[in-house]
C-alpha cells in the first residue's frame, strides 16, 4: 500500500555491537538497539543486549558464510549416481535420487514412437517385440508395408536372418552387408550341402541339388556333386531334357541326356562325341563314337589345332573304316617307339595308288622280318587260292610235260609251267630278286 503521510517514526539506537555493549547502561531496559557491523537487532534483557531471534552459531557445520548444495539434504542423495542433465529427483521410499525425466509415450504396447507432424506417434504398422529383438514393418501378409534403405544396410549381430529380400531397380549401387565373426555370409536355406538356388522368386534348398566336400571318414560314403531330376514321383523324368548342358552364346557344346548319354557337339551343332551306357551283344557297358554329320556314325582323331585329322567310321555291322575323302591312308604298328627319329613299325599304305604292307626303322631301329604263319600248319592262300598249310614232299605231283625219260630242259613244264616261267613269276612277285 502507499506510504502514510502522517505516521510516528521509531528511532532506535544505532551503533557498533561493541559500542552498543559498552554503553548498555544508557539504555533502558528492554529498548531496542541496531548492530550496524551485524546488521541485528538487540534488546536490553537483564542488563545486557539479547540478539532477537536467537543466535545461529553454525549451519551444517559451518560459521560465517554459509555455502549449501541441495545434497546436504539428509534425504537426498546425489553422490552415489550423479546426475546427468536433464534428469530429476524421485523419491525410492527412501530417499531422493537423480532420475532420467519420463518420456512421453504414443500408441499401443510395443509401438515404436516416431514424430508424426511434431507430434509424438506409435502405429501398427511399426512395431518393436523386446523379447524377441525383432522389428516389424508392416500390419500384415496382406498389408505389409515397406522399408526403404536409403544407404548400406548392414545386419551384425553374428545371429541368424530369417527373411526374404527382394531386388528392385536402385536409383544408385547399394550394399546388404550380413559379416559374422568370420567375414562370411549367413544367408542361406535348406541343409547342409544343399545348393542353393532360386525357387519362385524365394532362396531355397534341397537334397536334390546337393554337394559333399569333407571326405573325412574312412567308412563314409560320398557325392561330390549331385542332381537328381525326377517327375515328382520317383520315377523316369517326364518329357525330355538334358540333365546338364553347356552353352556357347546359346549353342550346346557339351550336354548329358537323361538317358546317361553324353555329348560333346563340334561344327554345325552335329554331335562330335558321345559316350552312352547299355549293352551290346556280349559286351555290358560300350562306348558310341559318332559324328551327325556322316552317314553313319564316325569319330576323329586329330591334332590339337585339328590338323592331321584321321577319321574312322562304321560302314555297317562290324565294319570299321578309315578315310578322309581323297587321301590316301596309313596305319602303322609300332614295335618300338623311342621318337620320331628312332622307331621300329610296320606299316600298312597306300602308296600311288599301291597298297603296301612293309617293315619299317629309324635311327637305333631295325628292320625287322614279316612273317606269315607262325607254324607250318597254318594255312596261308595268295590271290584269292584257298589257304592251305605249308607243303611238304607229300605235296601231288604236278604234270610233266617236254624232254623224254628223266631229261628236263626249258621246254619242260611242270603243271603246266617251264622253270623259266617260274623264276620269272617268282621275280614278278618280288619273293626272287
Amino acid at each position: 500500500m502507499a506510504t502514510p503521510s502522517l505516521r510516528t517514526k521509531i528511532l532506535v539506537a544505532r551503533g557498533t555491537y561493541s559500542n552498543l555493549n559498552a554503553s548498555v547502561s544508557d539504555l533502558g531496559e528492554g529498548e531496542i538497539c541496531y548492530a550496524t557491523d551485524q546488521d541485528k537487532l538487540y534488546v536490553k534483557e537483564g542488563g545486557v543486549l539479547t540478539g532477537i531471534g536467537g543466535d545461529v552459531v553454525s549451519v551444517n557445520g559451518q560459521t560465517g558464510t554459509v555455502s549449501l548444495n541441495i545434497d546436504n539434504l539428509t534425504d537426498v542423495d546425489t553422490t552415489t549416481v550423479a546426475p546427468t542433465s536433464g534428469q530429476l529427483l524421485s523419491y525410492d521410499g527412501a530417499q531422493w535420487t537423480p532420475t532420467d525425466a519420463p518420456v512421453p509415450v504414443a500408441g499401443s504396447d510395443t509401438q515404436v514412437q516416431f514424430n508424426d507432424t511434431g507430434v509424438l506417434s506409435g502405429d501398427t504398422g511399426l512395431t518393436f517385440d523386446a523379447t524377441t529383438n525383432e522389428l516389424t514393418v508392416g500390419v500384415s501378409n496382406a498389408d505389409p508395408g515397406t522399408a526403404t534403405v536409403k544407404g548400406d544396410l548392414n545386419l551384425d549381430s553374428g545371429g541368424n536372418f530369417s527373411t526374404t529380400i527382394q531386388s528392385v531397380t536402385p536409383t544408385a549401387n547399394r550394399t546388404i552387408s550380413f559379416p559374422d565373426q568370420t567375414g562370411t555370409v549367413g544367408l542361406v536355406s535348406g541343409a547342409t550341402g544343399n545348393i542353393q538356388y532360386n525357387n519362385a522368386g524365394k532362396l531355397a534348398g534341397t537334397t536334390k541339388l546337393n554337394t559333399e566336400l569333407d571326405w573325412t571318414s574312412a567308412t563314409g560314403t560320398y557325392t561330390g556333386l549331385k542332381v537328381n531330376v525326377d517327375d515328382g514321383a520317383g520315377g523316369a523324368p517326364a518329357g525330355t531334357g538334358n540333365l546338364l548342358d553347356l552353352e556357347n552364346n546359346g549353342t550346346s557344346k557339351f550336354s548329358v541326356g537323361t538317358d546317361g548319354k553324353i555329348n560333346l557337339f563340334g561344327i554345325s551343332g552335329f554331335a562330335a562325341f558321345s559316350i552312352a551306357g547299355g549293352t551290346r551283344t556280349g559286351v555290358t557297358g560300350f562306348v558310341d563314337l559318332f559324328s551327325g554329320g556322316q552317314a553313319r556314325g564316325s569319330f576323329t582323331v586329330s591334332a590339337s589345332n585339328g590338323s592331321d585329322p584321321v577319321v574312322f567310321l562304321t560302314e555297317g555291322a562290324g565294319n570299321l573304316s578309315q578315310r578322309n575323302g581323297t587321301a590316301a591312308q596309313t596305319y602303322r604298328l609300332y614295335n618300338t617307339y623311342t621318337d620320331a627319329s628312332n622307331y621300329e613299325r610296320l606299316s600298312f599304305n597306300w602308296d600311288t595308288n599301291v597298297f603296301k604292307i612293309k617293315s619299317e626303322a629309324a635311327g637305333t631301329g631295325t628292320v625287322r622280318g614279316i612273317q606269315l604263319g607262325s607254324t607250318s600248319a597254318e594255312p596261308v592262300a595268295l590271290f584269292g587260292a584257298t589257304p592251305v598249310a605249308q607243303p611238304t614232299t607229300a605235296v601231288g605231283s604236278a604234270t610233266v610235260a617236254g624232254g623224254g625219260g628223266t631229261a628236263v630242259d626249258d621246254a619242260t613244264t611242270f603243271g603246266g609251267y617251264t622253270l623259266a616261267q617260274v623264276v620269272q613269276a617268282l621275280q614278278n612277285l618280288g619273293i626272287l630278286a
